[in-house]
């Protein structure tokens, strides 16, 4: 089988080759699009919890200054 394949045209090898290599290459692709997809979701939730978390510091500052006034 293999000297039958081997014997054929050195074409088919060579086409067969750069098929594995184009299919290897676009499921590498495909696997870093999803984890850089996954990435960039996970760094747009996060700076939303900072942006609600330092909103939420900044009106417990304010509340406490309203107090600290109240009891002068």
């Amino acid at each position: 089988m293999v000297k039958t394949f081997c014997s054929m045209e050195t074409g088919s090898i060579t086409l067969f080759v750069l098929v594995a290599i184009l299919f290897f290459l676009i499921v590498s692709f495909s696997i870093f699009m999803t984890s850089s997809n996954q990435y960039l979701s996970q760094t747009t939730e996060i700076d939303k919890i900072k942006e609600e978390y330092e909103q939420s510091v900044n009106h417990i500052d304010q509340i406490y200054n309203e107090t600290l006034s109240e009891n002068l």
